[in-house]
């Protein structure tokens, strides 16, 4: 499923993985402006096992929207 931007979650083999997740609102962040939100928030996600970050990103700075693995640790 594509989130938005450059987020996408993958389900495989049992296990839900987010990529380069970013839930923030259109607006400007950064250096970026960002023209529409997520297609789902973050809480709406559930049980997330991993999240790949690909590299760091200016649209990546909201502490409080992105998505968090709970439960076991890698």
């Amino acid at each position: 499923m594509v989130v938005g931007g450059p987020t996408t979650v993958l389900d495989v083999g049992g296990l839900r993985i987010v990529s380069d997740p970013t839930f923030d609102g259109p607006g400007p962040h950064g250096y970026l402006t960002k023209t529409a939100g997520p297609a789902v928030a973050a809480d709406e996600l559930g049980p997330v096992d991993l999240v790949l970050v690909s590299h760091d990103r200016a649209d990546r700075d909201s502490r409080h929207r992105r998505a968090r693995p709970r439960g076991r640790r890698a």
